[in-house]
């Protein structure tokens, strides 16, 4: 990760104040570390505020969209890339840039891929559960089934170089549920970043029954599946995961082992 500064901040700003309104220029994830005073003449006027970019940001080209873009005239900010870093203390809490904004601007939320291929599953499974009410056994095969072809292609796509980057990571707003949902006064609405298809919400008690009694509805033709968060959901107790962890121990600790007899007897 690179570290650029920004000169020019206002001494009235926050850390959340430059984050906003950078954060449509950068067009990528950073996080704003801390403030340092500006010297002489700006002293009492200006401070400079550090920015750690995202590994997939170019830092060249950050700096010029910041210098050559045009702000409100209370800011007129001069990024650089710092010979070195000042040894100013970390802020308590380092700002990134906010979900509701991030995803407005259609920046999508860098995560390692082990992270997102738990969030995946999670959401899958409860997906699965919540719909039909299958089995665990067959939630568990379903999901494994799915996963895999999903692998597959995603690696058949690649060795064979037809896999296309998609520039944005979310699909274009449609309003479609918006009037439907105004209706039963829904808020707190949440759509999974990795399953479309997904989203959470709350509706008042007044509304509860209504909204439930709309289950199977078909809207602009496709079928809404409307479910209760209080439904049973399937889970594994702790003694049953520990036992699992114990397995995967002791078969990391006899794979050595069996190499050692393998090479033996060649």
């Amino acid at each position: 990760m690179s570290i650029i500064a920004v000169k020019g901040v206002p001494q009235k700003w926050s850390l959340m104040n430059v984050v906003k309104i950078l954060a449509k220029t950068i067009a990528g994830n950073f996080e704003a570390l801390n403030f340092q005073n500006g010297k002489g003449k700006s002293a009492g006027k200006n401070k400079t505020c550090y920015l750690r970019l995202s590994e997939k940001l170019d830092p060249v080209r950050v700096v010029e969209k910041i210098n050559s873009n045009v702000f409100p005239k209370q800011f007129r900010p001069f990024a650089l890339i710092p010979d070195h870093v000042p040894d100013i203390p970390l802020a308590v809490k380092p700002r990134k840039i906010p979900t509701k904004l991030r995803r407005a601007l259609l920046i999508s939320d860098e995560k390692e891929p082990e992270k997102v291929m738990a969030l995946t599953n999670d959401e899958i499974m409860m997906e699965l559960q919540l719909i039909d009410n299958l089995p665990f056994d067959k939630v568990q095969q379903a999901c494994n089934k799915y996963s895999e072809r999903i692998i597959k292609k995603i690696v058949k796509q690649v060795v064979n170089k037809h896999f296309i980057p998609q520039k944005t990571g979310y699909y274009k707003l449609r309003e479609t549920l918006a009037p439907f949902l105004r209706r039963f006064q829904a808020g707190r609405m949440n759509r999974s970043e990795r399953m479309y298809n997904l989203l959470r919400f709350d509706v008042p008690p007044s509304h509860y029954a209504a909204i439930m009694a709309m289950d199977g509805t078909v809207l602009n033709g496709a079928k809404l599946v409307i479910r209760p968060s209080d439904l049973p959901m399937y889970k594994l107790s702790n003694s049953i995961l520990s036992a699992s962890l114990d397995a995967d121990v002791q078969d990391e600790e006899m794979k050595p082992e069996q190499l050692v007899e393998w090479n033996e007897d060649m």
